[in-house]
């Protein structure tokens, strides 16, 4: 399949990435292929991106999720949907 020339934009909100990280075979995670792909253009602002600190740095959410680091939370997951 073929890139689109003017991909949709999307806006995802936490809950999006939260189920993506749980479950990297989930439909959420298919969608941020999507965005890897050039499917579909992702936009974030500042205001998801500190709900996403806030929800990964929550204590049930780290005992739910032990890959979810600190440096992954803050570093490369962060950093990846500013990439976008």
């Amino acid at each position: 399949m073929s890139r689109p020339l003017n991909p949709p934009a999307v806006v995802f909100d936490c809950m999006i990435f939260l189920q993506a990280t749980a479950n990297d075979e989930s439909p959420a995670a298919r969608a941020l292929d999507m965005v890897d792909s050039g499917d579909i253009k992702l936009c974030v602002s500042e205001q998801i991106l500190r709900e996403l600190r806030r929800v990964f740095d929550r204590s049930e959410v780290r005992s739910a999720l032990p890959g979810l680091t600190t440096f992954v939370s803050n570093h490369c997951f962060v950093a990846w949907t500013r990439e976008r």
